[in-house]
């Protein structure tokens, strides 16, 4: 399993958890959040949401402030759906954006290229793009 996968899986242990609180199961729900922070590398997500939605571009602009700029040097599936967006050619992408804005409008250009559907192969790569974007941003599609 994945880091990503393996924080999701933590996140709904520790939510059921939660709703039954009890001394031991309190410590437990404790214990997980450490875990959590250590395979997360000390960040949670900030929300979660259906795969493919955006969040406001106001919370995704805070969120991504301490990341600007955001360097990509990007080959294979990853590539193909950068340029599926960008535009270009070749078997590298590579871009840095400086703007908050800009990096939105990507994400949300990859989202497009996953909701089109005429090739299920890159939609896949497109949304798989978008999803590790996001979650270094801290936030969580499921």
């Amino acid at each position: 399993m994945d880091p990503k996968q393996t924080a999701a899986a933590l996140r709904r242990i520790a939510a059921r958890i939660e709703k039954d609180p009890k001394p031991s199961k309190q410590r437990t729900a404790s214990q997980l959040s450490w875990v959590l922070a250590t395979v997360t590398g000390g960040r949670t997500a900030r929300k979660s949401m259906t795969m493919g939605k955006m969040p406001s571009k106001k919370d995704f602009e805070e969120a991504a402030e301490e990341h600007l700029p955001y360097p990509m040097t990007l080959r294979g599936a990853d590539a193909k759906a950068a340029m599926e967006v960008e535009g270009g050619s070749g078997s590298t992408f590579t871009k840095t954006y400086k703007d908050a804005d800009d990096l939105y409008e990507f994400v949300k250009g990859l989202v497009a290229v996953w909701d089109k559907g005429d090739d299920e192969e890159l939609g896949d790569d497109a949304i798989s793009l978008g999803s590790s974007i996001m979650g270094t941003l801290g936030f969580e599609w499921i």
